[in-house]
């Protein structure tokens, strides 16, 4: 009797962290619970409606997206410190955002859909995670056991349910952490 692959496993595994991320980015967390989800979910409608780069001082967070947090007590207009922040997660949250506007006009789902970006980057970072001890130790089980001992944190958990860069920014630097020791 041959032996599963271990790819096997980590893709399974891999699977049920973004079903369990999905559900909590669609059904379980509530708007807003992210931390700056406001500001960052801002950010993804400005760059989609207007395919240009908001711009410190001069973007804010629309009424739209204040009326759902505080359900009437805001200041018409706030402006959105996470302007600051580079582009690349919200080029992916705006397409999110667009693909969205196709599908439906119902506004707490149009403020969801964009959480998809982070689930998947989760996911990626996961694998980049396995794969990265796999390179360090050539020992499936440490390296599995390193990705399942990230996927159980539960902020981890929690912000690749949400819209914000955090999850990509961990990514992008497990990837980059990867391809430094394979050199």
């Amino acid at each position: 009797m041959t032996k599963p692959s271990p790819a096997l496993g980590v893709s399974l595994f891999i699977l049920l962290f973004f079903i369990k991320t999905v559900i909590l980015a669609l059904w379980v967390t509530p708007m807003w619970d992210i931390p700056d989800e406001t500001g960052h979910l801002a950010y993804t409608i400005e760059l989609a409606a207007t395919h240009k780069l908001p711009v410190m001082g001069e973007s804010i967070i629309d009424w739209y997206i204040m009326e759902t947090v505080q359900e009437g007590n805001f200041a018409p207009e706030l402006n959105n410190t996470i302007s600051q922040h580079p582009p690349v997660y919200y080029l992916f949250t705006s397409l999110m955002w667009k693909a969205g506007t196709l599908i439906t006009d119902h506004r707490d789902l149009l403020f969801r859909i964009p959480r998809l970006v982070a689930s998947v980057a989760g996911c990626l970072t996961l694998l980049f995670v396995y794969r990265l001890m796999l390179l360090l130790t050539r020992r499936v089980s440490i390296s599995f056991g390193a990705m399942a001992l990230i996927s159980f944190i539960p902020m981890f958990t929690h912000l690749s349910a949400g819209v914000n860069n955090d999850i990509m920014t961990m990514m992008f630097s497990t990837i980059a952490v990867f391809y430094w020791a394979r050199y």
